[in-house]
This record gives C-alpha cells, sequence and structure tokens, in this order.
C-alpha cells in the first residue's frame, strides 16, 4: 500500500467512512500496511525506531485536521472560537479598532490571570502560544498490537487536546466581571435568575453593538434561562434539545461541556451565561507551525520509550464591542 493510500485510509477510519470494510477489518488492514513500511517485520520496537518518521507523520498530520473537523461540527466553535494557523516563529496580529473595548487573556507559560486593557485607538494584539504535550507511548504500543482500533487512538489524543482547550477557554471567560474595563453592572448581573435582568443585559448589548444578541450557556445553565410565556416551539426545543432554543426571542446556544483532565470537574459552570452579538468571536485561537513528536530514549529506569506530541498554540480573546454575563445564586 502506497504512503498516500495509507494516509486515505487512517482519514477514513477516524471519519468513520471507511468502505467495504468494518471499522476492525481496516484498522488490521492499515496496521499491515504500517508492517509493510517496516519491510514485512511487526510494529516492533526495533522497527518503530528505524521506521519511527513514517508512523509519526501520520499521526502528526492527521490529529490537527481532526481537532478541525471536530470543531466544525460543533456550533460553540463555529460562532465563538476564530482559528487561526500561522507559520513557526510567526505571529498573528489582531487588529482592534479606535475606542473599543478591547480584552487579552493569556494561556501562554502557566499564565492564567487575564490582562484587561481599554485602548483608545487602533492597535494590533498577539495571542501568545506555548507548546501543549501529550504522552502517546502506551496507546500506540496497545495499537500496534492489536489491543485497540486506530480510531481509538487518534480519538483519545484529538480529545485530549479538546479537554485542555475548553480549560484554557473558561480561563479567558472567567475573567470576566463588572469591573472589566469597559463593562459595568448593567453588561455584568450576579443573583437569582430573572428573564427581566437577563434580557435586560441583552438589551444593553444589543444597543451598544447594534446587533442582535445570542446567549451561550452549558444545557444546565441554559435552562435555568425560562420565559413566562413558553410556547409550543419552545416546549418542542427544550424536550429535544434540553433548553428551550430562545428566550423572548433571543437566540441561545449550548456549549457542550467537558471534564477537566482525569475528573470528573466539569470544565463549565452551570450556573453562568454569556451574551455577545450575533456576529462576533470573541475567543481567538492560533496555533503556531505543525504538530509533531518529541521522543525521550533515555533516563527511563524500565528501559521503556516515551513519545510526547506537542501542539502549540495559544487562547485568548480580542473584543472590539460590548458583551455581557450572567452568574445566577
Amino acid at each position: 500500500m502506497e504512503n498516500n493510500e495509507i494516509r486515505t485510509l487512517a482519514f477514513d477510519l477516524t471519519r468513520n467512512s471507511v468502505k467495504d470494510h468494518t471499522v476492525s477489518e481496516a484498522s488490521d488492514v492499515l496496521r499491515q500496511a504500517l508492517n509493510d513500511l517496516a519491510g514485512g517485520e511487526s510494529i516492533s520496537m526495533k522497527s518503530l525506531r528505524r521506521h519511527k518518521p513514517e508512523y509519526f507523520d501520520l499521526i502528526e498530520e492527521l490529529i490537527p485536521v481532526i481537532i478541525h473537523e471536530n470543531d466544525l461540527n460543533d456550533e460553540f466553535f463555529r460562532r465563538m472560537v476564530e482559528e487561526r494557523n500561522v507559520a513557526e516563529g510567526d505571529k498573528t496580529e489582531f487588529v482592534v479598532p479606535s475606542k473599543s473595548l478591547f480584552v487579552v487573556s493569556e494561556m501562554a507559560n502557566g499564565i492564567a490571570t487575564p490582562r484587561r486593557q481599554r485602548i483608545g485607538e487602533s492597535r494590533k494584539v498577539t495571542i501568545p502560544t506555548t507548546n501543549h504535550g501529550i504522552r502517546i507511548y502506551e496507546e500506540f504500543d496497545r495499537f500496534r498490537a492489536g489491543r485497540i482500533d486506530w480510531p481509538e487512538l487518534v480519538s483519545r489524543v484529538a480529545k485530549s487536546y479538546r479537554n485542555k482547550r475548553f480549560e484554557d477557554i473558561y480561563a479567558v471567560l472567567s475573567g470576566i466581571s463588572a469591573d472589566t474595563q469597559g463593562l459595568s453592572s448593567e453588561y455584568v448581573y450576579a443573583g437569582t435568575y430573572s428573564e427581566e435582568e437577563v434580557l435586560k443585559v441583552c438589551d444593553h448589548v444589543e444597543a451598544d453593538t447594534g446587533k442582535a444578541p445570542v446567549i451561550f450557556g452549558t444545557r444546565p445553565a441554559l435552562r435555568k434561562c425560562t420565559s413566562a410565556v413558553i410556547a409550543d416551539e419552545a416546549k418542542s426545543a427544550y424536550y429535544n434539545g434540553g433548553y428551550y432554543g430562545k428566550l423572548a426571542g433571543v437566540d441561545m446556544v449550548y456549549i457542550p461541556n467537558q471534564h477537566k483532565g482525569n475528573t470528573n470537574e466539569f470544565v463549565f459552570p452551570d450556573n453562568k451565561i454569556w451574551i455577545f452579538a450575533s456576529d462576533e468571536r470573541p475567543i481567538k485561537y492560533v496555533t503556531e507551525g505543525d504538530a509533531w513528536i518529541l521522543e525521550k530514549t533515555e533516563g527511563n529506569a524500565d528501559m521503556t520509550i516515551e513519545y510526547t506530541m506537542l501542539l502549540k498554540y495559544g487562547i485568548g480573546m480580542v473584543v472590539n464591542q460590548k458583551f455581557g454575563m450572567c452568574t445566577f445564586a
């Protein structure tokens, strides 16, 4: 099997779009194709050392694409996150218009404290990037031994990165308060749920931006947004989606929650909603260069070899118009 055919099969397997085979059968075909790269040998540790460029090139190419494709199927990412990729060493600049609110929260080099600024003239803003790594040695070992299928290997790595990004995104959003420069109590409400108070925040956002507001939150958070008048269409939306879909005509968008790494704790709280103008994508996700795999072959007492996949990215928030947040008691 040629390298292009191997790559196509790996992508099709991950997308669950394999033809003429079951997933298990196709994984066996892919495993054998990788064996063939090693000259017909099994994927032993020795052959892995000799042929790891072919194996790891495939994973390095595949993971960012799969993460991106998953994002395209996620309404929250489509409507809230702007994604850009830059070459290694380059920086992406976001132009912030004059007399507008600008908030960037850095998630690089261990810094988790939001940096808030109010600017009076157009500025160019960059999002710092840093390496984020996942050790995949055991998972790759399990694949080459036939213990897990290819989609499971790839999905575990991709899901791990997506979960970490959700944590970083919430760290950005959690920095919003009534003290954020450019905001005030008209845009940030905290207290018992009140339809009137939520709609008042929505009206302030719409009045300042001239654009229709949209409410974002987890499913339980959106369920708190109830109306005194519930139409049959709203009941149907609640039955099918778990929340009403609109609050007095204002669209609501569900944020799919995730667990923090290796815990049962949710990333997003169930008592907060955020209100942005309809065409605003305030969260910026910047990747720098390509994903790559770093090998560690020395220093392990058990003689194992470690492989860490590295993806360099940064997440921040750049907002050039007013927005709102509500926290319910």
